[in-house]
């Protein structure tokens, strides 16, 4: 018996079945305040989202607040906000996650958010946003070790996922293993990395969603090729801020280990947003980064749907998942590396 290694390309895709409905929990959510002492106390807000136990008659689908967490061990899931946004901004992946059995906790990136930009910040940031990721998952692994704490035992510390979206998918690419160009980063940001190439691998990482992330040549093709755990990318037609063709595609052409390119035709580089606050952002202002040619409730619903299927199999282990593609308009799917059931030789 022999696995077949493919490289594919789909046309096309829908939601994997029922990947975009609430799953069985309904979904605690805690607010954590960390410091990291370690660097100049830098400030780490994060909420928690978590499942909880359906009562009898509960359809609800909103999130109730500092409540037990439902029994069992369950899988973690960090997410990564973009530049100049906050830990909120993808609410309606954090909580499908939780529904469906997941751990998730996202931070606010000091002096990156909405509330605390800062334009001296952006190579800082690039260097900072990955270590704050790794301490977060510190300290949320401490919880799970604290028997006063309501996450006691109830994070599986060999199933850790990383998603992100933007500058957070560049960050999640960082801690699966991609090497920052010190060289490309001067060019970009006008200012030289301290310490050369940089890099932060997290080992505990086991596969990675990144929404919109930028490519090479910022991360090292090199180190792209050695990234051996699965990831998945999306990206949108109608990104005017981080284009498909320039940084999604080389970024999943030069990856080593499994790969999915997942394309929403006609998407910007806010569909990965919560659809509420890119309607709203649109009113505000009327730019073309914010144009959309996708309908977003389907687009939302196919994104859920795909992204829970790759953390179903990748990150929690279940092996009988499987990503699908048929027919659909609005996603397109690539695959490379991917290991096919073992066959007869």
């Amino acid at each position: 018996m022999t696995p077949v290694l493919l490289c594919v390309v789909f046309a096309t895709a829908t939601v994997p079945a029922g990947g975009d409905a609430p799953g069985q929990y309904a979904v605690g959510i805690s607010r954590l305040d960390l410091r990291d002492a370690s660097r100049g106390n830098r400030r780490l807000t994060c909420d928690v989202w978590y499942p909880v136990r359906r009562t009898a008659g509960d359809a609800s689908t909103g999130t109730k607040r500092n409540v037990p967490c439902a029994e069992g061990s369950f899988p973690l899931i960090i997410f990564s906000h973009g530049a100049g946004a906050t830990r909120q901004q993808s609410t309606y992946l954090t909580e499908h996650w939780a529904s469906h059995g997941y751990v998730v906790v996202a931070p606010d990136h000091q002096f990156n958010t909405v509330f605390d930009i800062r334009g001296d910040q952006g190579i800082q940031s690039g260097i900072d946003r990955p270590q704050d990721c790794s301490f977060v998952l510190d300290r949320m692994l401490e919880r799970n070790g604290n028997a006063a704490d309501r996450l006691y035992q109830h994070i599986d510390p060999q199933r850790i996922g990383a998603t992100g979206h933007s500058f957070g998918g560049y960050t999640v690419m960082v801690l699966a293993g991609a090497t920052v160009d010190a060289q490309e980063a001067r060019k970009m940001f006008g200012k030289e990395l301290e310490r050369g190439d940089f890099s932060h691998p997290d080992p505990r990482i086991k596969g990675v969603i990144a929404y919109a992330p930028i490519g090479p040549p910022l991360l090292s093709p090199k180190s792209l090729a050695e990234i051996k755990i699965p990831v998945m990318v999306f990206g949108g037609t109608h990104d005017l801020i981080m284009p498909l063709e320039k940084q999604q595609v080389p970024l999943f052409e030069n990856l080593g280990g499994p790969a999915f390119l997942a394309t929403v035709n006609g998407g910007s580089h806010f569909c990965f947003n919560n659809a509420a606050f890119t309607n709203l952002a649109r009113m505000v202002r009327k730019d073309k980064m914010l144009e959309e040619h996708v309908d977003r409730a389907a687009a939302d619903a196919i994104v859920k749907g795909f992204s829970l299927a790759f953390l179903n199999r990748y990150v929690a282990g279940e092996e009988s998942q499987s990503i699908p593609a048929s027919d659909s308009s609005v996603l397109s799917l690539r695959t490379r590396n991917i290991v096919a059931a073992p066959v007869a030789e």
